[in-house]
């Protein structure tokens, strides 16, 4: 019941049924994106959730999964098709102030899916949050940052913002990823 946060590997398919079943203390879970489906009961009653992250690789999501977690104020999904959900699967969450986040483009999808129906924020996102690939980032001007807006004065690995001032002085503005 301490359990205050868990990033599960990547190697896991699958969770068990009440895997975190009671844990009061859990605010944040990373799911791994092999992840398939979430079972019955999972996380019913982690009572201090605040968000969680369901990957695009999540098929279904079972009965009660996060019941009673009445903390819960946003869900993003990553696969514009939403996964398989009974009616029960969300129990206890505001679907009044809670805000579910979907790929652009399902917005209508998802409101009208099984499970996912009756949320009133739901918001479409771009699934990268880089809305283009930049080949060439060299101009007449850079300044650089980092994603909390610190300025860092280059780029490092990881994701980068940068402002670009170009020959004819417009200023760009981008997100660039650095493997």
């Amino acid at each position: 019941k301490s359990l205050t946060s868990i990033v599960i590997p990547d190697s896991v398919k699958t969770f068990g049924s009440e895997s975190f079943y009671g844990c009061t203390s859990l605010t944040s879970i990373t799911i791994p994106k092999s992840l398939m489906y979430i079972d019955d009961s999972t996380f019913t009653s982690c009572t201090n959730l605040k968000s969680i992250v369901i990957p695009s690789a999540v098929t279904s999501v079972g009965a009660s999964a996060f019941s009673g977690c009445g903390k819960i104020v946003t869900i993003t999904t990553q696969s514009t098709t939403p996964p398989a959900a009974s009616e029960s699967s969300f129990d206890g969450v505001d679907k009044t102030t809670a805000e579910l986040n979907v790929p652009k483009g399902s917005e209508q999808v998802n409101a009208a899916a099984k499970g996912w129906s009756g949320y009133l924020n739901i918001r479409g996102y771009e699934p990268t949050g880089v809305k283009a690939q930049i080949s060439n980032i060299f101009s007449v001007g850079e300044k650089y940052y980092s994603p909390s807006g610190a300025k860092t004065g280059r780029l490092s690995r990881g994701l980068n913002i940068v402002k670009q001032t170009n020959n004819d002085g417009t200023v760009k503005t981008c997100k660039v990823l650095m493997k």
